[in-house]
């Protein structure tokens, strides 16, 4: 029976308002309903929530958790530019003459998968050096 309803909330179809709900109605510390909630969290592709529930319901287990805070980082936006981004960054740079308006630097940003301020960090720091 666990293993159907646990199904269900995998599913698009059933209405997740709803499913939160009757989730809501188990007390904070019921097996089964941490077990929803990590349901849940894999549905609204939230993995290091899920991870998080995991290890939760896993008692804690130190070597669980380093686990999950690996996964969890593997996640995380990236902070910091690798080589290849910062060649990239150094290409249009040159292509544009060093003059980049907001929207060249959010469309650098958005085609590399980086933070907006490590585009403008490394521009500035070309501009230092020109």
């Amino acid at each position: 029976m666990e293993y159907v309803l646990l199904t269900r909330i995998l599913m698009e179809s059933n209405p997740l308002d709803e499913i939160k709900a009757a989730i809501a109605k188990y007390p904070i510390d019921h097996v089964f309903r941490k077990k929803c909630e990590m349901a849940v969290a894999v549905r609204e592709e939230r993995p290091f929530d899920a991870i998080r529930i995991a290890v939760e319901l896993n008692g804690g287990n130190a070597v669980a958790r380093f686990i999950a805070e690996q996964i969890e980082r593997a996640f995380q936006a990236r902070n910091s530019l690798r080589d290849s981004d910062r060649y990239y960054i150094l290409q249009e740079f040159r292509k544009n003459g060093g003059k980049f308006t907001m929207d060249d630097q959010k469309a650098i940003a958005t085609y590399l998968g980086v933070p907006l301020k490590n585009v403008q960090a490394r521009i500035s720091h070309l501009r230092c050096y020109e």
